[in-house]
């Protein structure tokens, strides 16, 4: 076996440990009894210690350094290239970092959490601080290891790394830049334009096995296999929404609430947009670095598109709404398409991210991205973020931060270390606007096929354009190959724009 052949076979293995580890997840998340879960914890550990020797050994770095300096390397076809390159940086990446701090790292965060959940039990920062600044110490020790290898002297620029290969804070200043300065007076002038609207029927109760009956209708709709014999989907209930496997066994998990039909519908919407990317990537590639999603950023824009720029349209609506009728008998009958539209579309700044509108979201998002460049440059200390998080919702929102537990405690990201995480979210919707741009270039019609309960052309472009493409190019590359533009506001500033102001013209 050549030395090619024989690095490849090591990451199919390690992609293999990783499968094992998902349906470990779920089985957790759905059936594990408590008493397991300690022991769960160390078999997920031990996994992750197997994926992480495997990537970092020798042997690896051996058949690295054979094949780029061999007359094979030459031989080889652009995506065997990539693969190789992508490998190289996640066997650098590992082998820069002491064993020592990667175990610090991991017992940090684990204390670091619990501090958390404490803090969040009493809303007060002050309990989560002293584990944070721990936490964020071992971070940036862990990034001054690795910042040489990534062409950069940005700490910040090594955790967004983790998340979007190539993408860069200037990268993300630049575009947050363009939304900050538009869409705080966009939100001041829709929320008031939102006054009034009818949306009380949204709580109207609608018993648990209509809504799964009504989910998997919505399966059909978007194209996730839950009933053919080559059915790669499944849909379990847990605390929260997830999306857990690759390729042919990819998962849901769903919480359903009977008085918040919409929310199961969309959580669902979101989930599929992620479960389809996972599963469409090209079969060929499968096992291969290039098999993999390209970045956190474009599988958040999957996500979002399904979830936003389809099942929040209101050309949705009218396909939604006849639905949900017919398997409840008519639970929303004096309800029109064009006022659910509007009720799930209500322009209303609120303090906690995940419930936020659509439009507002984007500014928790900046908020939380702001706070996090400080941090790395330098600007801002721990003890100040509760301040700086009053400081700017109040400028940005309009909104009054009154206790911890709604400001800086609300997300679990910062007690796992997750710093870099937070700007995806933001990114994915703009991503999903230049997207969804591009493709009504090539499917003018696609909002009215969507009104027609008809999602398989607008789900197979994303199919072409994105999902089959894999990890071969870095985000940046993907969009102007896919959109001939750059990473941009315009797009999502457009689509947000037209969409509010044609529900409250």
């Amino acid at each position: 076996m050549d030395s090619y052949s024989q690095l490849m076979q090591i990451y199919r293995e390690n992609v293999m440990l990783m499968s094992i580890g998902k349906v470990l997840s779920w089985d957790r998340y759905t059936v594990l009894p408590p008493a397991a879960e300690s022991r769960r914890g160390e078999q997920q550990a031990l996994l992750a210690q197997l994926m992480h020797r495997k990537l970092n050994s020798r042997k690896v770095g051996s058949l690295l350094d054979e094949l780029e300096s061999s007359d094979i390397y030459e031989s080889l076809t652009p995506v065997q290239k990539r693969n190789v390159y992508l490998i190289r940086i996640e066997h650098e990446k590992k082998t820069k970092v002491p064993d020592d701090l990667v175990g610090r790292l991991v017992k940090q965060r684990a204390i670091a959490n619990r501090a958390r959940e404490k803090a969040l039990a009493s809303e007060d920062w002050s309990l989560f601080e002293p584990e944070f600044v721990k936490l964020f110490s071992i971070h940036c020790e862990l990034a001054e290891h690795v910042v040489e290898i990534l062409d950069t002297d940005n700490l910040y620029d090594v955790s967004i790394e983790k998340f979007d290969h190539g993408m860069r804070t200037t990268h993300i200043s630049s575009a947050f830049d363009e939304l900050r300065s538009s869409l705080p007076q966009m939100i001041r002038e829709y929320s008031a334009m939102c006054v009034g609207n009818r949306k009380d029927f949204l709580s109207r109760p609608v018993e648990q096995r209509d809504q799964i009956r009504i989910v998997k209708k919505l399966a059909s709709f978007i194209g996730y296999d839950l009933s053919s014999d080559e059915a790669y989907g499944r849909i379990g209930e847990g605390i929260h929404p997830v999306t857990i496997g690759v390729y042919n066994d990819v998962r849901i998990l769903l919480n359903y609430k009977e008085d918040n039909l919409f929310r199961s519908c969309i959580s669902f919407l979101h989930e599929a947009g992620h479960s389809l990317y996972n599963r469409n990537i090209n079969e060929e590639w499968w096992y291969l670095p290039v098999g993999s999603k390209c970045s956190v950023t474009v599988s958040e824009a999957q996500a979002r598109f399904t979830e936003n720029l389809i099942g929040r349209s209101p050309e949705f609506m009218e396909y939604y709404l006849p639905l949900v009728n017919d398997v409840t008998h008519g639970v929303f009958e004096d309800v029109t398409p064009s006022e659910f539209a509007r009720a799930v579309n209500q322009v209303k700044p609120e303090p906690i991210r995940v419930i936020s509108d659509e439009i507002s979201y984007n500014m928790h998002i900046i908020i939380r991205f702001e706070i996090e460049r400080g941090l790395f440059d330098g600007e801002i200390e721990a003890s100040e973020i509760p301040q700086v998080w009053s400081e700017l919702f109040e400028e940005y929102l309009g909104i009054e931060v009154d206790n911890d537990a709604i400001g800086p405690l609300q997300d679990i990201h910062w007690g796992l270390g997750m710093f870099g995480y937070f700007p995806t979210y933001a990114l994915g919707n703009l991503v999903a606007a230049q997207l969804a741009e591009a493709m009504t270039d090539d499917i003018p019609n696609w909002r009215d096929e969507i009104r027609e309960g008809e999602a398989s052309a607008v789900m197979n472009w994303m199919d072409r354009n994105v999902h089959k493409k894999g990890c071969l190019y870095d985000t940046p590359e993907l969009l102007q190959q896919v959109t001939g533009t750059e990473l941009s506001s315009d797009s999502y500033i457009n689509y947000i724009d037209s969409k509010f102001s044609e529900l409250y013209k």
